[in-house]
């Protein structure tokens, strides 16, 4: 191989690499600017009989994903219709998603300005839900401006005072780490015991 010809393709693999992590940080930028919008307060009739729900989880890595499988799987006999929703934070795919009810989204749907590509703005404005739980931890702003962004009559979500406006109703965490299975229990519990249906 021609040595100049060697030399040019490791500078273009150098400069191609800057200008991709120069991309992330302006588009990380972007992100963190989104403000979350607080929701509407509702009465939130027939909940538990809700055709429309909407379960949002945000992930790492495939360990994470398989945890969110594993959780949907106790979830399901309660709203076997439920559709899931997962922000991969990491900008590769953790697996290959097979179940059709499982919309998965990260960074790479977004422009470098954060605005969304025109398959995610289409998802957004097709997808209305009754219910919406959020099963993220809730302190990210950028996650918490995502959820508020996806359309639902009642919201669920994490107690944090900052982003009270956004839910309808909040659940007090009794883990640092989000425990989905006791959360969605105490979800159901609450939603049960205010007699909303």
């Amino acid at each position: 191989m021609n040595s100049f010809y060697f030399y040019q393709v490791i500078i273009q693999r150098d400069q191609d690499k800057k200008l991709s992590t120069l991309s992330i940080h302006i588009q990380e930028y972007f992100a963190s600017r989104s403000k979350y919008i607080p929701q509407k307060q509702s009465v939130g009739n027939k909940l538990l009989e809700s055709a429309r729900v909407g379960l949002f989880f945000c992930i790492h890595s495939k360990t994470d994903l398989n945890l969110v499988r594993n959780a949907v799987r106790g979830i399901r006999p309660n709203f076997p219709k439920a559709q899931v929703i997962i922000y991969n934070v990491n900008r590769e795919i953790p697996d290959v998603i097979a179940e059709r009810d499982l919309f998965l989204f990260g960074p790479e749907d977004f422009t470098m300005f954060w605005k969304k590509k025109p398959m995610l703005e289409e998802w957004f404005s097709k997808h209305q839900f009754d219910l919406l739980i959020n099963f993220d931890n809730g302190k990210d702003s950028v996650r918490n401006a995502l959820f508020s962004e996806i359309r639902a009559d009642f919201k669920v979500g994490p107690h944090i005072e900052k982003y009270a406006d956004m839910y309808n109703m909040m659940i007090e965490k009794t883990k640092k780490k989000m425990d989905y299975q006791e959360y969605f229990e105490q979800t159901l519990h609450y939603l049960t015991v205010l007699n909303i249906k």
